[in-house]
């Protein structure tokens, strides 16, 4: 991990492509700095990402100051990304080798289809949907059900795999409160 000239933004490589992020996070200054161009305010950024504060959002826009034009080619590239990916069948999900199990995420996001399917499939509205996601939009589930209907075998089975772990994880939950209360003889016994 390389320190970057302002104190909170850190360069890893291998994290975020070696992009600068904010300090403990995977959230590049690109996309912060991106997010206002758009019109966002320093409150909507917040909202949208909660982990950060106003100290961190300052840290951005004082990185970006020092590091305009490789952020602006940041920017662009992504921009440039995004066209190509326009041309695709699916141009919104992606994945991505050790990212959520490389699982299919909405791109830029770390939220799996299989996750909205599921919620979908829970009896939740594109509406319910998106007041839990702020950060997606229609088009963003648009795509997701899109990739489901061409893929729905994949999305079924990640919804499977992911019920049993947390049948696992609740089972491994009351064994653990059950060793708590009634500890097991050997430790007693020491």
């Amino acid at each position: 991990m390389s320190k970057s000239s302002v104190p909170g933004i850190r360069r890893t490589p291998g994290v975020c492509g070696g992009d600068p992020c904010i300090r403990s996070t995977r959230i590049p200054v690109w996309l912060l700095v991106e997010t206002r161009q758009l019109g966002a305010s320093d409150e909507e950024i917040l909202e949208d990402y909660p982990t950060l504060s106003r100290h961190d959002l300052a840290n951005a826009w004082a990185y970006y100051e020092m590091h305009q034009a490789a952020i602006d080619r940041q920017i662009a590239s992504r921009e440039s990304e995004d066209d190509l990916s326009s041309q695709t069948s699916e141009p919104d999900i992606r994945c991505t080798p050790g990212v959520c199990g490389g699982d299919p995420c909405i791109r830029r996001t770390r939220i799996p289809v299989w996750l909205l399917v599921e919620l979908r499939q829970l009896g939740g509205s594109d509406e319910h949907i998106l007041g839990g996601y702020p950060t997606l939009s229609q088009d963003d589930l648009d795509n997701a059900w899109t990739y489901y209907e061409l893929h729905r075998a994949e999305i079924d089975q990640q919804i499977a795999s992911q019920e049993s772990e947390n049948d696992l994880s609740a089972q491994n939950d009351v064994k653990i409160r059950h060793e708590e209360r009634d500890p097991p003889l050997r430790s007693i016994l020491r």
